[in-house]
C-alpha cells in the first residue's frame, strides 16, 4: 500500500510537470493549440509514462485529453493516439456519462473513487480513480493528472470474499453476520415507514445433541443440511433464514401484513419438521423451539433482537417440545435479571454463599436415619435464599454447575466423615447429585476418590444420584461411566425413573444400586389403590437386585401403603424437610440416644 501510494504521488508530480511545460510552450507557440503542445514535452517524462504499467490521463481543465500513456489506452481498448482531444468521458459509460463543467473540476483539489469505465468493445470493467487538479503560480488551472487501475480481478476476490464471510458453509443459509445486517436494514425500514412490519424468530432443535453423539458428527451436520431445506420450504418467498451457531436458526420475516402473521410462519415451519429425518438408515425425529420477536414494536438494536427472540425460544422450550413464544417487553427484564443471576452465581462459591443441605432418608420400619441426600441452596448475600429452581437451569446453562457439583461432593463428603468419627454407629450414608456434565468429565471417578481419601471416607457410604433421563441421552457412555463408579465402591442411585421417555424396562442395561420411586407415582388422596406403577418399579428393582426409596412422601397413608408393598425406605416432608447442619447433626445424635425398637 505504501509503494502504491508513493507511486501515485510520483505520478502525479511527473503530470503537474509536464502541464507546466506543456502550458508554458502553448503560451509561447502563438496559435498552436494546447494539444499540439502536448506532444513535444520532455523525452524523459514521456519515457517514465510510456512505460508505466499504470494507466495515466492528463486532460485540461474542460475535460479534454490532452495525453493519455499506453497503459491507459490499452486498458480501454485504444491507441493513445486515438484519445488525444477526445472528452475523457469517453471512458465513461452511458448511464453514467456527463459533461465536464469547468468550474465544478476546478474547484476541486483531488479526489479518488471506485468507479466503472467503458472499453472501446462496450465491456464495462471496475476501476480505481485518482485526480489530482495543478494550478499554476498564480492559482489558475493548468489541468488534471488521473491515475486509473483496473481492480476487475480485486473485485471478484472482494465478492468471493463476501459471500464466503456471509454464508454458513455447512447449510448455504446466510450466517450471523448477514442475519444481523439484514435485521439493521428491516429496522430503519419500520423506522421510515409506520405500516411496515418485521419479525425475528430464533429456533433451535431438540434432542440434536443426542443424534450428534449417538451417530456422529457427520449424521449431525447432514441433519443441519435437511433441516435447512425444510426451513427454506416453510417460510415465505421474501423471508430470509440464516444459521448463527450450532443447531439454532433465524428468520427475518419480512414485510408481514399484521405481526400475527409471525405466529402463522411459526406454526408452518413446526409442522414441517414432523416428518422424521433419514440419516445413514435411520429415522430420526426432533422437535423445534422457536422464539418470536416483533421487531417494528421493540425499539432495539438488531443484536438485542436476537436475544429477546432467543429469550422466547427458551421460555417455550421450558413449556415443552413443538412450541413458540412470543416476546413480551417484561421478559427483558427477566433477561437482565437473569444474567446478574448468573455474575453472581459465579462469586458464590468463592464468597462461601453456598450452603449443603440433607434431607433425611430413612428405614420405613424404624423410622431411623440411613442415610442423607445432599441438596445445594443459595444463600444470596442482597436477595437472601434463592430457590434452587431459580439458579440451578442457569448454573446448567453457564456450565457453573460442574464447579458447584464438585462443591457439593466435597462438603458432603467432609460432612458425612464428620458425622462417622462422631456417630459410628450410625452406618450413615450420603446421596449427591451428580449433573450430566459431569458424567461427562473424563476423570470422574478418580477425582471423587481422591476426596474420600481426603477426608477419610470409604466409597461405600457416597451413593451418586442420576436422573434417568440424563442417562437416556449417551445411553453407551453412561453405561461405561456407571460401571466404573461402580467397580470403585460407590453406589448408584436413578433418580426420578419413570418419569422420562424410556420404557421401564429399558434400565436393564444399566448397573445400580438403588432406584427412587418418583412423588408423582404415590397417590395423594386417602383410598386411592392405584399403586399399580410403584409395584412394577420395585419389582423392576428387585429383579436387579436393587434398593428402591419413595420420594416425596407426605401423607400417613402414604407410609401405610409403602410398608405393605414391602418397600424398604422413603424420604419426604412427612420425616423431615432438608436440614442444615447443624440440624442433621442434632437428628443423628437424638437417633443414637434413643434405644433401636
Amino acid at each position: 500500500m505504501i509503494a502504491d501510494l508513493a507511486l501515485s504521488a510520483a505520478v502525479v508530480l511527473a503530470g503537474a510537470t509536464l502541464l507546466v511545460i506543456i502550458r508554458r510552450r502553448a503560451a509561447t507557440a502563438g496559435r498552436r493549440t494546447l494539444e499540439s503542445a502536448g506532444t513535444r514535452f520532455e523525452p524523459d517524462f514521456r519515457n517514465l509514462m510510456d512505460v508505466m504499467q499504470l494507466g495515466v490521463t492528463l486532460t485540461d481543465a474542460s475535460g479534454i485529453i490532452i495525453y493519455t500513456n499506453p497503459a491507459d489506452a490499452a486498458m480501454h481498448g485504444y491507441t493513445p493516439q486515438e484519445l488525444v482531444g477526445k472528452p475523457a468521458s469517453i471512458f465513461a459509460p452511458p448511464t453514467t456519462r456527463k459533461t465536464v463543467v469547468p468550474e465544478e473540476v476546478t474547484s476541486l483539489r483531488s479526489w479518488r473513487r471506485e468507479v466503472h469505465n467503458l472499453r472501446k468493445n462496450g465491456e464495462i470493467f471496475p476501476v480505481r480513480l485518482r485526480s489530482d487538479l495543478v494550478r499554476d503560480a498564480d492559482g489558475e488551472p493548468l489541468g488534471i493528472v488521473t491515475t486509473c487501475e483496473d481492480i476487475t480481478e480485486e473485485m471478484a476476490l472482494r465478492d468471493a470474499q463476501s459471500a464466503v464471510s456471509l454464508n454458513d458453509r455447512l447449510t448455504g443459509l446466510g450466517n450471523r453476520a448477514f442475519f444481523l445486517e439484514l435485521v439493521v436494514r428491516a429496522k430503519r425500514r419500520a423506522e421510515r415507514h409506520g405500516e411496515y412490519h418485521y419479525a425475528v424468530l430464533c429456533m433451535d432443535l431438540e434432542r440434536f445433541k443426542l443424534v450428534n453423539e449417538s451417530l456422529g458428527h457427520d449424521a449431525g451436520d447432514e441433519l443441519l443440511k435437511l433441516v435447512a431445506e425444510r426451513l427454506k420450504d416453510a417460510i415465505r418467498p421474501n423471508d430470509v433464514a440464516a444459521r448463527t451457531a450450532g443447531d439454532e436458526f433465524v428468520v427475518l420475516l419480512d414485510a408481514l401484513r399484521q405481526p400475527e402473521d409471525a405466529t402463522i410462519v411459526a406454526e408452518r415451519i413446526i409442522a414441517s419438521m414432523d416428518a422424521p429425518f433419514s440419516l445413514r438408515g435411520q429415522e430420526v425425529y426432533i422437535s423445534p423451539n422457536i422464539g418470536i420477536v416483533h421487531g417494528a414494536a421493540q425499539p432495539s438494536d438488531a443484536e438485542q433482537h436476537l436475544k429477546d427472540a432467543r429469550e422466547a425460544m427458551y421460555s417455550a422450550r421450558t413449556v415443552g417440545r413443538n412450541l413458540y413464544g412470543v416476546f413480551e417487553k417484561t421478559a427483558r427484564r427477566r433477561v437482565t435479571q437473569r444474567l446478574q443471576l448468573e455474575t453472581d452465581l459465579r462469586k458464590a462459591i468463592e464468597e462461601e454463599e453456598l450452603r449443603a443441605v440433607y434431607q433425611p432418608i430413612v428405614d420405613l420400619e424404624t423410622t431411623r436415619t440411613v442415610g442423607f441426600e445432599a441438596l445445594v441452596r443459595w444463600l444470596h448475600h442482597e436477595r437472601g435464599m434463592i430457590s434452587p429452581d431459580d439458579f440451578i437451569p442457569a448454573a446448567e446453562d453457564t456450565g457453573l454447575v460442574v464447579p458447584i457439583g464438585w462443591w457439593m461432593v466435597q462438603t458432603a463428603c467432609a460432612h458425612l466423615a464428620d458425622w462417622q468419627r462422631a456417630f459410628p454407629d450410625a452406618r450413615v450414608t450420603v446421596n449427591v447429585n451428580l449433573s450430566v456434565r459431569q458424567l461427562r468429565q473424563p476423570r470422574l471417578t478418580e477425582r471423587i476418590l481422591e476426596i474420600l481419601e481426603a477426608v477419610g471416607l470409604p466409597p461405600q457410604q457416597l451413593k451418586l444420584e442420576v436422573t434417568e433421563s440424563m442417562l437416556m441421552e449417551e445411553p453407551d457412555a453412561q453405561v461405561a461411566m456407571l460401571h466404573r463408579l461402580r467397580a470403585a465402591g460407590m453406589g448408584v442411585v436413578i433418580d426420578d425413573f419413570g418419569t422420562g421417555y424410556s420404557s421401564l424396562g429399558y434400565l436393564r442395561r444399566f448397573e445400580f444400586d438403588i432406584l427412587k420411586i418418583d412423588r408423582s407415582f404415590l397417590p395423594t388422596a386417602e383410598g386411592d389403590e392405584d399403586w399399580d406403577i410403584v409395584r412394577m418399579i420395585m419389582s423392576l428393582a428387585s429383579d436387579q437386585g436393587a434398593a428402591v426409596v419413595a420420594e416425596g412422601v407426605e401423607y400417613e397413608h402414604q407410609v401405610k401403603t409403602l410398608r405393605e408393598l414391602g418397600c424398604p425406605l422413603a424420604q419426604g416432608f412427612w420425616f423431615a424437610r432438608p436440614l442444615a447442619l447443624e440440624a442433621a447433626t442434632d437428628r443423628l445424635r437424638q437417633e443414637q440416644e434413643q434405644p433401636t425398637v
